[in-house]
């Protein structure tokens, strides 16, 4: 698993859509091509301050091993981050 984490260049103003762009570049940048990699299942998780907002392309039961997959990864530090 590989976590691209970074500031998206720090800029309050930026719009969802602009991080979101960033994002894309990060994963070229860390994929090679971006095509192949949008291809699969996602997951966004997004924080607008009052909720989380989840946007999901996988079924519940995916879902839930992804999120667990997820959390146990970032707990045992078992995972490729790249920083923006």
């Amino acid at each position: 698993m590989k976590i691209i984490q970074g500031n998206f260049g720090n800029d309050p103003k930026k719009s969802l859509g602009e991080k979101l762009s960033d994002g894309i570049d990060k994963i070229k940048e860390a994929q090679g091509d971006v095509e192949e990699g949008l291809r699969y299942p996602f997951i966004l998780i997004v924080d607008t301050g009052e909720e989380l907002r989840i946007v999901a392309d996988v079924e519940v039961e995916k879902f839930n091993m992804i999120l667990d997959l997820v959390k146990g990864s970032i707990l045992s530090g078992a995972y490729e981050e790249y920083k923006s």
